[in-house]
């Protein structure tokens, strides 16, 4: 995807993003990501970055805990675009 999509992306998201919210993104047919929204903070340059824990789930292995993890805002929602809570 290009950063010019991206923006435009970025630019119609509904909400903003929030502490607690969890978001999913599918990896294949048999492994699912899950990120849980930790906390949202600028650094020096202005840029926000998000500070999520990750998991992911197989249905037939469960759920396997992938640590926190931290991405830009921007990178964020690129990558995990569905919110389920």
């Amino acid at each position: 995807m290009s950063l010019a999509l991206t923006d435009r992306y970025v630019s119609r998201r509904p909400h903003e993003v929030r502490p607690g919210e969890l978001y999913r993104r599918s990896k294949g047919k048999r492994m699912t990501e899950l990120a849980t929204v930790l906390e949202l903070r600028q650094d020096p340059f202005g840029i926000t970055h998000v500070r999520f824990d990750l998991a992911f789930e197989r249905p037939d292995a469960g759920r396997f805990e992938g640590g926190t993890r931290i991405l830009a805002l921007r990178a964020f929602i690129a990558t995990y675009r569905e919110r389920v809570r």
